[in-house]
């Protein structure tokens, strides 16, 4: 499959998974009676979501697919098992937290924390049968049919593998046939014909196999009338039927019916499988696959894909990989196909792979990379894709009024709709970044223009104007002072009243290389509100908290037997400076190239102490670097730990005196985030974290 068609097909699919979701989302959970006496027949978003939030059905590929990234000699399983531990929350986001026994994720979380690896984990004799087959096996299996490029048999081997850290039994062939069924959907037009060739990857003695065979019968009897098809799986394979609290039977019933009286439409199937009640979210977002792949980017109505504005929030324990497009998260799908392929990416997509630069690609007619505009009545604009440049389209400006092109790098409660599954972010733009902006200006329009940054505080800091003439590139490095980089764009200036013309943004990208502080007292809790099972979240601006709590208290961030991440996971740490309170207990990691919970470099301090910890899932090697000259020290003094990565200097000092000084040149300097971990429950007080990124990382 050329490279073309692999990512224009693999972002349909994923961008239908994604229709799916935001679709199923406000009915999660209803009964096919209670959605037709609410809002009659689903062909339209019953919510105007504005900003989606996170979802475990999308969080679930995007992370899990992580995988097949890990370098290690460890067999698959074991890889596969450790992604589980190393990008969820513990007891929190990600995914629904309903209790060890009740929620078959929390139960084979909690038995990963114990050391279990795939397939005792999931398996039924560890945690029953009702558990090992709710519908969780398939929800999060998209990702194995993007990556296997066409190849079904490899698209339900890696499901099964996956499925069986957190599954069992019809569970795992769940996951199979949703992979196999997308794969081959790369290469068909009929979905009858997709359903047949994915049940060969089916166990033909399974629960799950008998579903679909007994619906296809249905419809073959009865092919005109789903609701005659829906009464019967209503009848007699509701909950009650299997048990647990989503299984996945039930809701399989009615994918089949939704995609077999659909006729191959993306449209109504959609809608029946919406009407239709129970998992919807869960149903929706497979069959939104399956059904992308099948029809296209020309098959899926613009009404499901322009509020989602390419946009896609996830809610992983790395905070700046929660923020991120459609479009670039299929190319990452794409590139780890190709590699299980051996085959190697054709150069017009460079950009896509630059190390050094953030790219922002407009690559497909709704590529916008999340980008929107500000709007009054004397600045009327939007945009659209064209040509792959994003085109922006002046409707009416006023002489000397202004607009603004933008996109969102942190984003507040106040800015998303709700917290259901508990995002948590990091910027993905940082201070000392360069931001690169190229116009092109075909009708010579007269305006001026400047790159702008908006910090966490509404405060914005711009370059200078200039007139755009012709082609004209302009640039723009952040301020170090910036706390948080809320979003970044341009702003335009009429210079005379324009109407029915346009402009084209070419090229966006951002070179890495931060240098900025997280100073404590400049921090704040952000409140969430209540999320779906009514409980308060609060959080602490610009970290994750793994595990544990925290909190602030004196402009200080305290720290209880916890892990919090932060900074950005595609570049590269060269220096990290941490201030903290000394203590007779003082015991904690400040870890950097953090590419997982359990995967990190760190220099560990103690009271008297100094060591290096290298940390790669169940290996764990720690190398001591010496003593802290404790003499004449105060305890609960300001103490501070420098660490530069790059020429592997690590000082602890206080008050202009040195109290530990090593070289120790072994320190790799990778890409990856930062964080603290407090090993203790005794509290550990931070006052303030700089860091300084050497320019690259990853893409």
């Amino acid at each position: 499959m050329e490279f073309k068609d692999y990512f224009e097909t693999t972002y349909a699919s994923w961008l239908g998974k994604i229709i799916g979701i935001r679709l199923g989302a406000p009915i999660e959970g209803w009964e096919y009676k209670e959605i037709l006496k609410t809002f009659g027949e689903i062909n339209y978003y019953p919510v105007d979501y504005g900003v989606f939030a996170a979802d475990d059905d999308s969080n679930g590929p995007l992370f899990f697919v992580k995988a097949l990234e890990d370098d290690s000699d460890d067999p698959l399983l074991t890889k596969m098992s450790n992604t589980v531990l190393n990008y969820i929350n513990d007891g929190h986001g990600f995914f629904w937290w309903g209790g060890d026994g009740i929620s078959t994720e929390h139960t084979a979380y909690n038995n990963l924390k114990k050391g279990m690896i795939a397939p005792v984990s999931g398996s039924f004799s560890t945690n029953g049968e009702i558990l090992s087959t709710q519908i969780g096996g398939q929800i999060f299996s998209d990702c194995w049919g993007y990556v296997s490029v066409g190849d079904p048999k490899l698209a339900s081997y890696l499901s099964k593998s996956m499925a069986s850290v957190t599954h069992d039994l019809d569970g795992i062939e769940g996951a199979s046939f949703i992979a196999s069924a997308i794969s081959i959907a790369y290469s068909e037009t009929e979905i009858n014909v997709v359903i047949d060739k994915a049940l060969e990857f089916v166990d033909k003695k399974s629960n799950y196999y008998s579903i679909v065979l007994e619906i296809k019968e249905f419809h073959n009897l009865y092919p005109n009338d789903y609701k005659k098809c829906l009464d019967y799986i209503l009848q007699k394979h509701n909950y009650s039927v299997y048990g647990g609290v989503c299984p996945i039977i039930s809701n399989t019933a009615l994918m089949i019916m939704a995609m077999l009286y659909g006729e191959s439409n993306f449209d109504k199937t959609m809608s029946i499988l919406a009407t239709a009640g129970w998992d919807t979210d869960c149903n929706l977002g497979n069959v939104g696959s399956i059904m992308g792949a099948l029809v296209g980017l020309k098959g899926i109505d613009e009404k499901w894909i322009n509020p989602i504005n390419d946009l896609l929030l996830s809610s992983s324990s790395i905070g700046s990989l929660n923020i991120d497009t459609i479009t670039n998260t299929a190319f990452e799908f794409c590139k780890l196909g190709y590699k299980l392929k051996e085959k190697a990416i054709p150069y017009e997509y460079n950009s896509f792979l630059d190390s050094d630069y953030k790219n922002f690609v407009f690559y497909f007619p709704y590529s916008t990379q999340s980008f929107k505009t500000i709007g009054n009545r004397y600045s009327e604009t939007s945009l659209k894709v064209e040509k792959n440049k994003l085109k922006v389209i002046v409707n009416n400006g006023y002489k000397d009024n202004y607009g603004y092109i933008y996109q969102k790098t942190y984003y507040k409660p106040s800015e998303i709709y709700d917290s259901r599954y508990e995002p948590s972010f990091s910027p993905t733009i940082y201070p000392n970044e360069t931001i690169f902006f190229s116009l092109e200006n075909p009708e010579n329009i007269s305006f001026e223009a400047c790159i702008y940054v908006k910090d966490d505080k509404g405060f914005i800091y711009n370059s200078d104007y200039l007139f755009v003439e012709n082609n004209i590139d302009l640039i723009y490095k952040i301020d170090k002072s910036i706390n948080i980089v809320s979003e970044y764009g341009i702003k335009i200036k009429y210079n005379l009243r324009i109407t029915r013309s346009y402009f084209y943004i070419s090229n966006v990208k951002v070179k890495k290389g931060y240098d900025y502080n997280i100073d404590f007292k400049n921090q704040y809790l952000e409140d969430w509100g209540l999320d779906f099972v009514e409980k308060s979240r609060i959080t602490i601006s610009q970290l994750v908290n793994v595990y544990g709590n925290i909190k602030i208290i004196d402009s200080k961030l305290v720290l209880n037997k916890a892990m919090v991440t932060f900074s950005d996971y595609k570049s590269s740490i060269s220096n990290i400076e941490v201030d903290y309170e000394y203590t007779d207990d003082v015991n904690f990691l400040t870890c950097f190239s953090v590419k997982g919970n359990n995967v990190y470099q760190a220099i560990k301090i103690t009271k008297d102490n100094v060591s290096y910890i290298i940390k790669k899932n169940s290996v764990f090697k720690e190398i001591y670097l010496g003593k802290i000259s404790t003499n004449q020290i105060k305890i609960n003094s300001r103490f501070t730990l420098n660490i530069n990565v790059k020429y592997g200097n690590i000082v602890v000092s206080s008050d202009n005196r040195v109290w530990f000084k090593v070289n120790y040149n072994n320190l790799i300097c990778d890409n990856g985030c930062c964080a603290i971990i407090n090993n203790i429950e005794d509290e550990l007080s931070i006052y303030n974290i700089g860091l300084k990124a050497k320019n690259g990382g990853k893409r």
